[in-house]
């Protein structure tokens, strides 16, 4: 009788299920254990702090250790079906969710996207319209007033050549 062995860590808190979802695929518990693992390091105080001290983190996982027989029936297709189990596993988590959890949020941008489409880009395009037709009175206004301004310095100009040295 052929056997095979798969050695896991995972969260204290999921190791139940864990051992449940290897159940599933005739996985039986060989044994576990329940690892603490604490790493100190020294830091230094800030830019302006020549203090240091001393910095401990602190991790707990359960290690589980799981023993199959490969004499099983369908032993080909169960090794199939958990492959793809986990993949799908694998791609749940990717978009950030479980499988007992709710569905992912929708992605926020384009909320964001709504939200400065609405505050910005159309008080925007109001602001240039207004201002593009003020712009236009004003600067027809401006014009005018530009050429008479002007007509007035040349008439200044013409009508004192002899005072001026011109």
């Amino acid at each position: 009788m052929t056997k095979e062995f798969k050695h896991i860590n995972c969260p204290i808190n999921t190791t139940q299920s864990v051992i449940e979802q290897h159940q599933i695929f005739f996985w039986e518990v060989q044994g576990t254990d329940t690892v603490v693992s604490k790493e100190s390091h020294l830091e230094s105080g800030g830019t302006f702090d020549d203090s240091i001290y001393s910095v401990t983190t602190e991790e707990r996982f359960t290690t589980i250790d799981f023993v199959r027989d490969k004499d099983i029936p369908n032993y080909s297709k169960t090794r199939a079906l958990e492959s793809n189990y986990y993949s799908l596993i694998n791609q749940i988590n990717d978009l950030g969710a479980t499988y007992d959890s709710p569905p992912p949020k929708k992605n926020i941008s384009w909320c964001l996207f709504i939200i400065l489409l609405i505050f910005w880009v159309v008080p925007g395009i109001i602001y240039y319209m207004y201002y593009k037709k003020k712009y236009k009175t004003i600067n027809k206004e401006r014009v005018e007033e530009w050429e008479s301004l002007r007509e007035k310095m040349d008439n200044l100009f013409m009508e004192n050549k002899t005072i001026l040295n011109i």
